[in-house]
């Protein structure tokens, strides 16, 4: 029940007040519940809370005069923006963030907020497709913007990118995905953005001159090129390839028409890459697999659901001798020989290993030959229930429920024995989804979900 305005209750100090709310701060509900007691707790309410997520603007808002303390407003899909929530929207003059993704925004409406919200820092407009360039140029007064997305904004073309580089300069981050009409003349403006470290330009078909242009920003570090085709630098003069070693982060992840030629172009263009996402790059083989020898720097690598990788391809894995982390999900069918097992297993360096929905690896031997990563911390391995009796046949070896979760396992304690029995120890470590098999001695266990890790391990209780 709401309380009188006059009751005691609304005259408790302020601190107590805030304190309250601090402690009510990530409960929806009890915030909620908090406002209706009195006027003035709503008050407090609204004027501490600083983030705020819209799904739909009521008929009547008035934002920001009751919530003159938000910073960063989250508007993501909101049903019912118009007119008269842009104009309540400019009032809100502390926005630091405002992400606006596919909220309809038009060039009209970011000539109505840009002069008022100078302290935007962060600028989501994905998806707000009939932004043009035009728009662009009316965010010029937001003089700190650090961060901007115009993601499948499709009319935005290479002159509202220069208009972008020209008002500005100290932008940290650029989202320009599936912007269609941005060519390489509206890339090369982006050479003037000295404090740009992170550029998104998925869902496009890059070419060398694109390359080109990239490695003049000096300041990149992060390159987002997901489900994008690289053009091969075949048939290119060697001056055509122009290195940029500041870049260390590089996703091409599904990008089935990547093939192994425009991988090779790929590590030309950026030989000090120490992270690489490839998940979904069908069309790589293992010609690609020996071109990622030559990352001196790369410790983490995401290779999963690269099928077309042999198993010659594990076996050039081996060659990646920095690497800390490594995904195969789904894409290691030729791990059961023991060779590659052997070709991972001299990755000395690796820490964390996903080999989930790679059946064919679970043998007794390919867990043997993972044995001596001592530096590992965390594997995953997990299959379904039929892969799961396929293993237990072939390896003799018993298998588990543990509610709704069957569990397999090797004890590899005694692996210097000629002979290891299949003993299995299990505990339950959480009643809800996850099942942990715990040894005194590191590897060995699969869980059909869930990681296994290796730190800290105990011998587990008898069942």
């Amino acid at each position: 029940k709401r309380v009188a305005e006059q009751s005691e209750w609304a005259f408790l100090p302020e601190l107590v007040v805030e304190r309250v709310l601090k402690h009510l701060q990530w409960d929806r509900a009890a915030s909620a519940a908090f406002r209706k007691v009195c006027r003035r707790w709503q008050e407090v309410h609204d004027g501490l809370l600083v983030g705020l997520r819209v799904k739909s603007v009521p008929e009547a808002w008035r934002l920001g005069r009751r919530l003159g303390g938000v910073r960063k407003l989250d508007m993501r899909h909101c049903v019912g923006v118009s007119d008269q929530t842009i104009s309540t929207l400019a009032s809100i003059t502390h926005l630091t963030d405002l992400e606006l993704y596919d909220c309809k925004i038009t060039d009209v409406h970011i000539r109505m907020i840009a002069p008022k919200l100078i302290n935007l820092a962060h600028l989501d407009l994905s998806s707000c497709t009939t932004v043009t360039d035009e728009g662009v140029r009316a965010l010029s007064p937001l003089i700190s913007l650090k961060s901007l997305s115009l993601a499948n904004c499709e009319e935005v073309t290479d002159e509202g990118v220069r208009a972008l580089a020209l008002s500005h300069a100290a932008l940290t981050r650029l989202n320009l995905a599936n912007c269609k009409a941005i060519t390489t003349d509206g890339l090369r403006a982006l050479a003037t953005l000295t404090t740009l470290g992170k550029l998104d330009l998925s869902f496009r078909k890059v070419t060398v001159e694109d390359l080109a242009v990239l490695a003049l920003v000096h300041s990149l570090t992060s390159l987002d090129l997901f489900a994008c085709g690289v053009e091969t630098c075949q048939g290119k003069p060697a001056t055509a390839v122009t290195p940029l070693h500041s870049l260390t982060s590089l996703n091409v992840s599904c990008s089935r028409e990547l093939t192994d030629d425009g991988l090779k172009t790929l590590v030309a263009f950026f030989p000090a890459l120490t992270q690489l996402r490839m998940d979904g790059c069908s069309a790589i083989t293992s010609s690609g697999v020996k071109a990622l020898t030559t990352l001196s720097s790369l410790h983490t690598l995401n290779l999963s659901h690269c099928r077309a990788i042999s198993e010659a391809g594990v076996g050039l894995l081996a060659g990646c001798k920095g690497l800390r982390s490594l995904d195969l999900v789904s894409s290691c069918w030729n791990l059961g020989d023991c060779k590659n097992m052997a070709a991972l297993a001299s990755l000395t360096n690796l820490t964390a290993l996903n080999l989930q929905k790679c059946c064919r690896a679970f043998t007794y031997e390919g867990m043997r030959a993972l044995a001596s990563l001592s530096s590992l911390t965390s594997l995953k391995l997990s299959a379904s229930l039929p892969a799961l009796e396929i293993i237990e046949r072939r390896n003799k070896c018993k298998t588990v429920a543990c509610g709704e979760l069957r569990v397999f396992g090797l004890d590899m304690k005694c692996s210097n024995e000629a002979t290891l029995p299949p003993l299995t120890k299990l505990t339950c470590v959480d009643n809800s989804r996850r099942t942990m098999v715990q040894y005194s001695h590191g590897l060995g266990a699969l869980i059909d979900i869930g990681i296994l890790s290796f730190s800290g391990c105990r011998q587990a209780a008898e069942l």
